[in-house]
């Protein structure tokens, strides 16, 4: 579940194969993790959730991070690739950080979590891959604390395509938010995000 080229069977799913360049050096200056541990309001001891972490371009800067705070923060990388988790692993060697724990799948597994355990869940240019994003919602309400937050960060419709999925994929973030509101979140912000994207952050009731 991931991102920045598209070229597989139903014209979604990022390909694991070429998983080397969801890490291509111009990417951080893309889309500089720094932004999205900023929206995600961490605290020490924080339980987070990746879904569709991918390489791990995300979870690893969360985890370093989530270790400046304390001692006691988690952070769970969820892919349905567990090729993905090769590359992630790779960068782990010398690094301080909070546990990252892999978990292979999608929002099934999600669903088979403990209820209310996770407080910050990141969905990164994968929202738009997913076919069932109504179930993927409940998922989220499901796992998340209450006073959780999720943080979406997509590709814009009226973004450049230079990267990212064609148009006709991408989400609309008003609609995004409607359906947060339709599956149990509040307090919904949507606002710009790097250059091509939007985020919508929400709590969960």
């Amino acid at each position: 579940m991931h991102q920045e080229h598209h070229h597989c069977s139903h014209g979604r799913l990022f390909p694991a194969e070429a998983a080397a360049r969801l890490d291509e050096p111009t990417r951080k200056s893309r889309q500089p993790p720094e932004t999205l541990i900023g929206l995600l309001d961490l605290f020490s001891g924080a339980k987070v959730l990746d879904f569709g972490a991918g390489t791990g371009f995300f979870a690893v800067p969360i985890a370093q991070h989530l270790r400046k705070l304390g001692a006691n923060g988690k952070v769970w990388a969820v892919d349905s690739q567990p090729a993905m988790f090769d590359h992630l692993r790779a960068k782990l060697a010398g690094l301080d950080l909070a546990p990252i724990e892999t978990l292979v799948g999608s929002t099934d597994e999600l669903l088979q979590m403990e209820a209310g355990n996770i407080d910050r869940v990141l969905l990164a240019n994968v929202l738009h891959e997913v076919p069932d994003r109504p179930k993927l919602y409940a998922a989220l309400a499901h796992i998340l604390a209450p006073q959780g937050l999720v943080l979406i960060v997509d590709w814009h419709p009226e973004g450049s395509t230079d990267h990212g999925p064609p148009k006709e994929h991408r989400l609309d973030p008003k609609s995004v938010g409607e359906s947060l509101s339709q599956s149990g979140f509040n307090r919904i912000e949507i606002s710009p995000c790097f250059s091509d994207h939007y985020s919508v952050r929400a709590i969960r009731s």
